[in-house]
């Protein structure tokens, strides 16, 4: 049941920064964290996410071979 849900999510970091965003959510209604607090754990989550997200398809890209022509 994780697998289907990690996979419409898009994958592991996808769904643990979706239940971050549940949990804060959650947080705010209960009267736990305040507004201000709520957006700027958010920012930092996402943040995260998009930094991980990038790093790990900059290190993974493939160079396609460039083609080679001779100089006559």
């Amino acid at each position: 049941m994780i697998e289907k849900i990690r996979n419409m999510l898009g994958g592991r970091k996808m769904m643990f920064a979706m239940i971050l965003l549940a949990l804060s959510t959650a947080m705010v209604f209960i009267g736990k964290a305040d507004f201000n607090g709520w957006s700027d754990f958010i920012k930092w989550v996402l943040g995260i996410y998009v930094v991980g997200n990038v790093g790990e398809y900059a290190t993974t890209k493939q160079d396609k071979p460039t083609k080679v022509t001779k100089k006559k």
